[in-house]
């Protein structure tokens, strides 16, 4: 079996990781810990539970949107996976 190699992040990656965790840490605290949609209390402490924080942006990067404050939100997993895939309530039907 033939192994693909993955190449290690560069310098500039690793900034932006970084950049968009102190964002979305920042959000989290102004935003009193909560999801911006539905206002479930987020938690750091999981990143495998529904509670963890999600860095959501208003307008994707991909249609042009910035890692800004006034462009991103924190949401918690399930806002998150409605808002980008169109998806219903799969908890409450």
């Amino acid at each position: 079996m033939k192994r693909t190699k993955i190449n290690p992040i560069s310098a500039k990656q690793e900034l932006e990781i970084a950049r968009r965790r102190a964002l979305k840490y920042e959000l989290f605290i102004s935003q009193k810990g909560q999801c911006a949609q539905c206002h479930k209390v987020l938690s750091y402490r999981n990143e495998a539970a529904d509670n963890y924080p999600h860095l959501s942006h208003k307008k994707p990067l991909g249609k042009g949107g910035k890692t800004t404050e006034k462009n991103c939100s924190v949401l918690c997993a399930e806002c998150h996976s409605n808002k980008e895939h169109n998806l219903r309530n799969i908890y409450n039907e």
